[in-house]
């Protein structure tokens, strides 16, 4: 049987700003957004602009462009 290689459905931004907000909402103390937040906010950059998504999501625009900009070039 010959495996299909599917692509890996990209989350919405309602369901990453959903992530955002439970992570936010259950830390103990101040700390840096997990690896896995970034990269999730880093995929939306493929259906939404950074702008709107560092808005939503309450982010650093900068910092965000900077992810976006490393997870276009390794991909």
């Amino acid at each position: 049987m010959v495996s299909k290689n599917y692509p890996t459905p990209q989350p919405s931004l309602s369901e990453v700003k959903e992530q955002f907000k439970i992570w936010r909402r259950t830390r103990k103390s101040p700390r840096p957004i997990p690896d896995k937040l970034w990269q999730a906010a880093a995929s939306l950059t493929a259906t939404h602009c950074i702008s709107q998504i560092s808005k939503e999501l309450v982010l650093d625009y900068s910092a965000l462009k900077k992810r976006a900009a490393i997870k276009n070039k390794d991909s």
